[in-house]
């Protein structure tokens, strides 16, 4: 596994090279923004793009299918899993949270951070995402180019070869999972009935996008038993506390709290990320324990986790997009 932390992705590493050589900070900046429109792009994005319109001799389409009417089911959930636990528990990799860190926008923006991850997503799992001029080959293409540039530019600073090359293949393997297996992890402590097509649907179409963005095959699976191998041995390797990971954490925690209307609700985000995360990763975070707010917290937990499982769970899909659609335009107001 130590392999692949010095090795990052040489075809999307050459092709932000040329953009970054022949483009000035705002071209590159519009053209990696997700919601650029009716913009210019340079030949050799043309030609990545088309390429990378592959299938892999693994590829099921209905699996695809089954994944993208799994999110619809679970939208809001799923979102909320990915705030809550996925990106915290991508900060408790030491070495990966250091390049994170170095990127003002995450730190200081976490609002637009959010917004980003939650375009991504939502653009990946549109109908057809990954059909003809559909987004989702291109949602890619940027988050692919996005991961270059962080290289190019990290790799230019004071950077320590010993902390393996930034945004390399173990992070992104990991990253990977966190999208995939913690998601499937924290609906499951929530009380959701996940089938095991479901379970394996959603690994299945993360595995390619995985593969989209530069993953090597050997870091991929859609076996759910392979999955929790490959997160044990990321966690034991890359889990540490660090400055950098709980900053970031520090940051995620004020934007969630500041979010949440209700100052009670608000003031129970820490202990729900503990009693998803465990104590463990929670302690790597630096995350506050108070015994009195983590017991009522599990009460609650607990209610709803009750709820969850017995009630028929309806899709939070039409809901969340309302609220999306929302924060889109807002965001459309600030450029």
């Amino acid at each position: 596994m130590g392999l692949y932390r010095q090795i990052g992705d040489p075809i999307a590493d050459e092709l932000a090279r040329q953009l970054i050589q022949k483009m000035n900070r705002q071209q590159l900046q519009e053209l990696l923004n997700f919601d650029a429109q009716n913009i210019s792009t340079p030949k050799e994005y043309n030609d990545f793009l088309t390429d990378l319109k592959v299938l892999p001799v693994w590829y099921r389409q209905h699996q695809m299918q089954e994944a993208a009417k799994f999110f619809k089911k679970y939208t809001r959930e799923i979102m909320a899993i990915l705030g809550a636990y996925s990106l915290p528990y991508c900060y408790a990799a030491a070495d990966g949270a250091r390049v994170l860190y170095l990127s003002e926008k995450i730190r200081k923006n976490q609002d637009k951070r959010l917004f980003e991850t939650a375009s991504f997503v939502v653009g990946l799992f549109e109908d057809k995402a990954f059909s003809g001029d559909k987004a989702g080959y291109e949602l890619i293409l940027k988050t692919r180019l996005r991961h270059a540039v962080v290289r190019y530019f990290t790799l230019k600073s004071e950077w320590n070869n010993d902390w393996g090359v930034p945004v390399n293949q173990e992070d992104m393997a990991g990253t990977n999972l966190a999208f995939s297996l913690i998601v499937l992890k924290g609906l499951e402590k929530f009380g959701f009935d996940i089938s095991l097509d479901e379970k394996n649907a959603w690994l299945h179409a993360w595995k390619y996008i995985g593969f989209l963005l530069g993953i090597h095959e050997v870091l991929l699976t859609d076996d759910l038993r392979e999955a929790y191998h490959l997160e044990r041995i990321i966690e034991r390797r890359q889990l540490k506390s660090s400055e950098h990971g709980r900053e970031l954490t520090r940051s995620l925690v004020n934007h969630l709290k500041s979010s949440i209307p209700d100052k009670k609700i608000a003031a129970m985000v820490e202990s729900q990320m503990r009693l998803l995360m465990g104590d463990k990763v929670a302690d790597i975070l630096g995350l506050s324990k108070n015994i009195i707010g983590t017991q009522l917290t599990r009460l609650l937990f607990n209610l709803q986790y009750l709820q969850n499982l017995l009630k028929e769970h309806h899709s939070s899909y039409p809901e969340f997009i309302k609220e999306f659609n929302k924060m889109k335009y807002k965001f459309s107001l600030e450029k």
